[in-house]
């Protein structure tokens, strides 16, 4: 991508998203690097498990590699989401759904909350620290895919996106070393 912003695609969005003319594509590196990186992510999760609701896939990766993990190497995104969310409502922040289709969902939304809120990381286990991350940046993915995410309000998501990114990177690692 380089320094050029000025492609067709960001024209296109620039006269049609009403808003969008101030648009500094080089403000949505990490959104715009997010898509990518989250592809790499569920082509790993899905070699390791093809069958499952992604929190299924997402499970069993995590118990299989477990051991390999070290919690202090998400400290510092874990802190940044904990004082992101600080007394925040999860659910609405997040956007988690609820209802009987959805206990997955409400599962991990509580598991986010709890740990988000514990704000001691030391005392939290390495598992809960991963899910917690995995199942927020999945939360965020959402968001973004499904248009929950104002496409103008995305330059002010930037630094959740790098620090998902970060997330996602150091699992993909942790999994392929």
């Amino acid at each position: 991508m380089g320094n050029n912003y000025n492609s067709k695609e960001i024209h296109w969005i620039r006269e049609f998203y009403p808003g969008a003319e101030e648009l500094k594509p080089k403000e949505l590196n990490h959104v715009l690097a997010f898509g990518i990186i989250w592809n790499i992510f569920e082509g790993v999760l899905t070699e390791i498990s093809e069958k499952g609701s992604f929190y299924q896939k997402f499970d069993r990766a995590l118990k299989v590699y477990l051991r390999k993990f070290n919690k202090e190497e998400f400290e510092d995104e874990f802190n940044y989401f904990s004082r992101r969310y600080q007394n925040q409502n999860i659910k609405k922040s997040l956007n988690f759904r609820e209802g009987k289709k959805y206990q997955e969902e409400e599962k991990a939304c509580k598991l986010v909350s709890n740990s988000l809120q514990k704000g001691n990381f030391k005392e939290i286990p390495t598992e809960e620290i991963i899910q917690c991350l995995i199942y927020l940046t999945y939360r965020l993915r959402n968001n973004l895919f499904h248009g929950l995410k104002p496409f103008i309000s995305l330059p002010a998501q930037n630094e959740n996106f790098k620090n998902s990114n970060s997330v996602l990177i150091k699992f993909i690692d942790t999994i392929k070393r």
